[in-house]
């Protein structure tokens, strides 16, 4: 100020205003690149890029139908609901409708959804495992009803003991196949997951897989896993695909999978684990340590592919990344470690 008013006296009028000129356009570009030098670092700090790329994620409709719920006939006589969030399935067949988990906050919708392709009254229940938000409105369809679990469903259901919830009046192990009007359903147990007996149903006639959170199409699967769950689910879901199936249902979405679909997702737990892999045997290769880098480096592996692919995966493959980390650093050291010696 004390430059500005000195030349002011002395007159030169050009000058003031080039000066003045000079320190407006400072003052307002040093928030702008404060702002900058902010961004990059954080862009620099996250080794995903967010770039604007066109993608294969699939949003799930804003708007349910006006009835509340999607229905769809995937062949005869076997019916997709869901709420769009949750799914599950029913059959109608000459002796009565089979349900597949009574949805605790559908209950009313599963029979409205049954009264519009006109199904006759529910015969059989199967609970896909022991969750109440998959079988929580049993109740409104417990007459005259057989229910079909597994074991460690049934030990849940009793140990929980909602009146709510009909028992299981069948319950099996390894595997079990029912039959109902014609249709025919085959049951399997493919790997203790949670003890609440998740199993896998199949409609081999109709071409149909059922497996609850195995695998939801065009989504990344959920981010808290530790490393025991993350073979689990990779385990079982490979177990799965070994059926013949064109329709997948997932649980957890707003229309059917596909075969393809679900091993989109078992692809990415391999991925995921060969990336980290990789990712560990860089940061080995240049004596560089820190769980920090290896999973930094297992990113920037696995961005390019499947970011594009699979909705959340910038939310989940970080921990899936960290998960894998441990499970190879904990090989690592388990064969490196000196064998101590046994003294006779």
């Amino acid at each position: 100020m004390t430059v500005y008013l000195s030349l002011l006296k002395n007159k030169q009028f050009p000058s003031v205003k080039l000066w003045f000129l000079f320190l407006t356009i400072f003052s307002a570009c040093a928030p702008l690149q404060k702002q900058t030098a902010a961004t990059e670092e954080q862009k620099s700090a996250n080794p995903i890029n967010h770039a604007k790329i066109p993608n294969n994620f699939e949003e799930s409709p804003h708007h349910l139908p006006a009835k509340g719920y999607f229905l769809k006939q995937l062949v005869k006589g076997l019916y997709f609901f869901s709420t769009g969030k949750n799914d599950t399935l029913f059959a109608v067949t000459s002796e009565g409708t089979l349900l597949v988990d009574p949805l605790k906050e559908a209950g009313e919708s599963l029979q409205k959804a049954m009264l519009e392709v006109g199904a006759p009254p529910v015969k059989m229940m199967i609970y896909s495992y022991g969750d109440l938000g998959r079988i929580g409105s049993a109740y409104l369809f417990s007459d005259n009803v057989r229910v079909v679990a597994h074991r460690e469903t049934a030990e849940f259901i009793r140990s929980f003991g909602d009146s709510n919830i009909p028992k299981p009046s069948i319950s099996f192990g390894k595997s079990y196949s029912l039959e109902l009007g014609g249709l025919r359903v085959e049951l399997k147990y493919p790997i203790r997951e949670g003890g609440r007996g998740k199993v896998i149903i199949y409609f081999p006639n109709q071409k149909t897989l059922m497996y609850v959170d195995a695998a939801t199409p065009k989504t990344a699967p959920p981010k808290q896993l530790k490393i025991s769950n993350i073979f689990k689910r990779a385990k079982g879901l490979k177990e799965a695909l070994k059926y013949d199936f064109e329709s997948y249902v997932s649980g957890n979405y707003h229309r059917p999978g596909s075969k393809i679909e679900a091993k989109e997702v078992l692809n990415y737990y391999y991925a995921t684990k060969s990336a980290n892999k990789k990712a560990l045997q860089s940061i080995v290769s240049k004596n560089k340590v820190g769980n920090k880098s290896i999973i930094e480096n297992c990113l920037r592996l696995l961005e390019p592919q499947w970011s594009k692919r699979l909705k959340g995966f910038e939310v989940s493959a970080k921990e899936h990344c960290t998960t894998w980390t441990k499970f190879h650093l904990r090989k690592t050291l388990a064969t490196t470690a000196p064998k101590t010696e046994t003294k006779n």
